[in-house]
């Protein structure tokens, strides 16, 4: 994690200590320590219809500025798809 994810997601990788890191892995290791996150990636995709009508049924009124920074085209190519 330390040499790949949270220096991928973060515009100030040195503010992750190693530290920061062994807490993450400490309390993400314990039984169910998932289960609010991942809760709420069950609800996102149990929501995915819904929000699918939503942006079928009309487009942004306002000007959205979209930024992907180290994510590349991702935030760029997902914001094409909000017609």
């Amino acid at each position: 994690m330390d040499n790949f994810v949270f220096p991928t997601i973060s515009t100030t990788p040195e503010a992750i200590t190693e530290d920061d890191i062994d807490e993450f892995v400490r309390t993400y290791s314990r039984s169910n320590d998932l289960r609010g996150a991942i809760g709420l990636y069950q609800s996102m995709l149990q929501e995915g219809e819904d929000i699918a009508a939503l942006v079928a049924a009309r487009k942004l009124s306002m000007p959205a500025l979209v930024i992907g920074a180290g994510g590349g085209k991702f935030t760029f190519t997902t914001m094409r798809l909000v017609k």
